[in-house]
């Protein structure tokens, strides 16, 4: 019985197959006729549409010829030229009007609308004819019968009906997605190129032979012609990086970006150069020659593309042709396959069961985080470190919405984030910024990295999405965390200062080599250090943050926004004349001058100061750009603040006798009458065994009895070179009074602060080695600190003269260590002992989940080394015991203690070391 039932089974089911086969078959031939026919349609399209893009070509030539030959009146020699371009052009719209009556006869889709937009363009070649006949004639009898501007409309009006006809002609036939999408594409993108550069061609060849300036409207219309033709560059850019692509087309596109982006462009700008004067450096004729050359490359684009859809037309129609004629076979072989169909069934089953088993063991073994979803965002599946940092099993989370498991949180303002339904809604991969946290199951919060991408059928639809993602505070993810920071501003996320340097040597670079116009603007915030003084660090990131979310909306795309340290903002204005960038630096003035600044019911008005300076081909280097600029800014503040100034030498004069050269002669003042002051602040060790240290601090008494602190005169010390003086001042002093100190105690070690420029000084090794000597201080009891800029900038000389200083036995800490992110490179290198974490990345320690994770790259990095740590600016218990939790040899700031002179801790400390004996 069973037996017969299993034979029954395979013949019903070599029945079923067959007639399966059958149905299969006819669905196939009569896909195979239609589509036969549509090839058909889609052929007389695309030929008429070819014609149609040949027929604009050669009017588009025409139109810059013609132009120029009506603008001289003396067109006589160019007259063979354009009959020939006229006829061509004939007879190409004759063509694609004969395609398009083949169209119309074999289809009804859409055909009232292709008639009227072929009447639109019948009337404007009427036009066109008209205005050719007065062209000539205009031409041959010296008169002018019609001017080169309407000319130039008649004929671009053509172009354009023209290019509407052969958009509806596409668009009435049946488009297979993979065989000529692309095509039309390329054409369309051939189309707008050709159009625009012959617009400006016709435009421009007109005013060179006449030698007339160009018009204002002329020139707007030019401007918008070359951005269409730039941002279609950057699309042709594109669709040259798709995979698939035929190799020669990659080629001839790569062809017409070269030219147009590049030589067309540059040819436009000479041109333009003398639009206001009409001293052009080429006539008419020579204008028009040397752009048809390189527009005329568009058309070797168009035929590639041509050539490219017409194989892939003929390709479909033989495997229709095919497919007819398997039928047949397919019907003999129906019986013999559906007796085969059960083992292949049984075959197919065992390879997916086994390809989902290793699909699932790749998952489950891979160190991301992965997450899959249904078409509706619901969860299928969980790998096991998913599971591990949502706190679901995959069986709790299948079936539930991915909000619910993957529950992602903004820290930077409160809102709840669902990347899976953005990747579901949009259709493409999401990744999330920075500062984005994943709540768990429990409620506690992880800092996460992620991007969700769409998962797709067969037939493109998204069936659902895919998400991985990984904890971003792990030891592993800490390089790239810092190669992103490497040239971002940590508080503002701007660019910092030394990827804004590079950025501003390229420019200089383009201004040279290419005789480009920018303009550097240098900005500082006039109120800045009064919120920091009576609000605290935090109400003064929480301003900067803002005020950089007003900037950046102000300056243009493509334009550069960057933080140089503390209230210091600068601007790069790419190919912006002076005047221009005035402008928008007023702009950019103006709306700040309007914000304010609100915290715990105060409010701040708050303005700025800027500074700008043209970057021409005559600017000697980046540092002068820079100091000019300072110097314009800080004119903008002597003059009132909350003002633009343009750089200029003699108001500069000024400025120079008031401001820093008065700090000038105060500096030289306070060395020759002993006026500076020393003080220190006390830096606690968090580990056993770690010597305590003190950092030594600079003040500036005035006559008046006034401290003033050091950020007000170092800035001018060093821009005029005072600092190697005021660093052997320091070193001489407090070498002096540490002389008791360091006899009675052997343990702490004292960091005195050295500029770049001490660095540079040959003798400073000796000065070190001969004043510490003369008052018995061990070499192992000073530590030099320099700053990362300063060991940095010029490595190979900061390292000979801090390795001599370290075989005399004094030792190195490399202060503000991460702001720039390029020492971590130089650190098996450089002679340091100690490592100092830049402030801002301390502060933020806390509430930024980036900040954190630099500090543990320090920490590890330091500890691999065997280099001491310590951290600045701890402002908070709070602060103080996450560094020690983390390993941090040594913290600094207010939580530890407040600077005070330095007489008044050496004999607090001598006294708590060694008390006076009770009487």
């Amino acid at each position: 019985m069973r037996g017969f039932f299993l034979r029954n089974l395979v013949h019903v089911s070599v029945a079923m197959a067959a007639l399966m086969a059958f149905g299969v078959g006819l669905v196939i031939v009569t896909q195979a006729i239609q589509s036969r026919f549509e090839l058909e349609r889609l052929g007389d399209a695309h030929e008429a549409a070819g014609e149609l893009l040949r027929a604009a070509a050669f009017q588009a030539r025409e139109r810059g010829l013609m132009s120029a030959s009506i603008a001289s009146r003396s067109g006589t020699r160019m007259r063979d030229e354009l009959r020939r371009l006229q006829d061509e052009s004939e007879a190409s719209w004759q063509r694609a009007l004969t395609r398009i009556d083949g169209l119309l006869a074999k289809t009804s889709r859409n055909a009232p609308l292709i008639e009227a937009h072929v009447q639109r363009a019948r009337a404007a070649r009427e036009r066109l004819q008209d205005a050719r006949t007065r062209a000539h004639r205009s031409i041959e009898t010296g008169m002018l019968h019609v001017t080169a501007q309407e000319w130039l409309r008649v004929a671009t009006a053509n172009n354009l009906a023209c290019a509407e006809l052969r958009d509806q002609l596409l668009a009435a036939v049946e488009i297979p997605a993979d065989v000529v999408r692309l095509h039309l594409s390329l054409a369309r993108t051939a189309w707008l190129l050709s159009e625009h550069a012959g617009q400006i061609r016709g435009m421009l060849a007109a005013y060179a032979e006449s030698r007339e300036p160009v018009s204002g409207f002329f020139l707007e219309q030019i401007g918008i012609a070359r951005i269409t033709i730039r941002e279609t560059i950057d699309e042709l850019r594109t669709m040259r990086d798709l995979p698939g692509l035929a190799p020669h087309l990659r080629e001839v596109m790569a062809v017409v970006e070269d030219t147009l982006g590049q030589r067309f462009d540059g040819v436009v700008d000479e041109m333009l150069q003398a639009a206001l004067t009409g001293d052009y450096p080429l006539d008419g004729a020579a204008w028009y020659e040397t752009t048809t050359a390189q527009i005329d490359t568009i058309v070797a684009l168009s035929d590639a593309a041509a050539m490219h859809a017409a194989g892939q037309l003929e390709g479909l129609a033989a495997r229709n042709r095919l497919l007819a004629a398997a039928f047949v076979v397919f019907l003999l072989l129906a019986g013999y396959l559906a007796s085969l169909s059960l083992r292949a069934v049984k075959r197919n089953a065992d390879a997916l069961f086994l390809q989902k088993e290793l699909a699932e063991i790749t998952l489950h073994s891979i160190g991301d985080a992965v997450i899959t979803t249904d078409a509706q965002g619901r969860i299928n599946y969980l790998n096991p470190v998913a599971e591990e940092l949502t706190g679901w099993t995959a069986l709790e989370a299948r079936g539930r919405r991915g909000t619910e498991i993957f529950h992602i949180e903004n820290t930077l303002h409160a809102s709840v984030v669902d990347p899976i339904g953005v990747c579901l809604k949009e259709g493409q991969v999401v990744g999330l910024a920075s500062g984005h946290v994943l709540r768990r199951r429990d409620g506690r919060r992880i800092a996460i990295e992620d991007s969700a991408a769409p998962i797709r059928g067969r037939d493109a639809s998204i069936v659902g999405c895919v998400v991985v993602f990984y904890d971003a505070e792990a030891p592993r993810n800490n390089d790239h965390l810092l190669s992103y920071h490497a040239t971002r501003d940590a508080l503002t996320g701007l660019i910092n200062r030394r990827e804004f340097d590079r950025r501003l040597q390229e420019l200089l670079e383009h201004a040279k080599t290419r005789d480009g116009h920018h303009v550097l603007a240098y900005i500082d915030l006039d109120q800045f250090k009064v919120v920091n003084d009576t609000c605290g660090h935090t109400a003064g990131d929480r301003m900067l943050r803002q005020i950089t979310f007003l900037l950046r909306k102000r300056i243009r795309e493509g334009d550069v926004l960057a933080r140089l340290g503390g209230d210091e903002f600068a601007v790069l204005l790419y190919n912006c004349p002076l005047d221009k960038g005035a402008s928008i630096l007023e702009e950019m003035r103006d709306s700040l001058s309007g914000f304010r600044f609100t915290w715990e019911n105060r409010a701040f008005e708050i303005s700025m100061s800027i500074g700008i300076v043209p970057i021409t081909a005559s600017s000697i280097s980046t540092a002068q750009l820079l100091s000019e600029a300072d110097a314009a800014c800080y004119a903008a503040k002597e003059k009132g603040r909350n003002r633009v100034q343009v750089y200029q030498p003699d108001d500069m004069e000024l400025f120079e006798r008031k401001g820093e050269m008065q700090w000038v002669t105060r500096i030289t003042d306070a060395l020759r009458e002993d006026r500076f002051l020393l003080y220190c602040q006390r830096a606690q060790p968090l580990k056993a065994g770690v010597a305590e240290r003190v950092e030594i601090l600079l003040r500036l008494r005035c006559p008046d009895g006034t401290i003033v602190p050091p950020m007000a005169f170092i800035p001018a010390a060093e821009r005029y070179s005072l600092m190697p003086k005021i660093d052997q001042w320091v070193i001489r002093n407090v070498c002096a009074r540490l002389t008791d100190f360091v006899a009675r105690n052997d343990s702490t070690i004292f960091n005195l602060n050295l500029s770049g420029l001490s660095l540079s000084e040959k003798d400073i090794a000796h000065f070190i080695r001969e004043t510490a000597a003369a008052a018995s201080i061990p070499p192992n009891r000073l530590c030099f600190e320099v700053t990362e800029t300063a060991a940095v900038a010029s490595i190979d000389a900061a390292f000979a003269v801090m390795q001599e200083i370290c075989d005399l036995g004094f030792t190195f800490s490399l202060d503000d260590f991460g702001t720039g992110l390029s020492s971590f490179a130089y650190l098996k290198t450089l002679p340091v002992q100690q490592i100092k974490i830049g402030d801002n990345y301390v502060r933020n320690l806390l509430s930024d989940p980036m900040s954190h994770a630099v500090v543990r790259s320090v920490i590890d990095i330091g500890s691999v080394l065997g280099i001491e740590v310590c951290a600045e600016c701890v402002e908070d218990a709070e602060t103080l015991a996450a560094l020690s939790r983390m390993g941090v040899h040594t913290a600094q700031g207010y939580a530890v203690g407040m600077p005070v002179p330095l007489d008044e801790y050496l004999s607090t400390r001598q006294g708590e070391l060694f008390p006076e004996p009770a009487a």
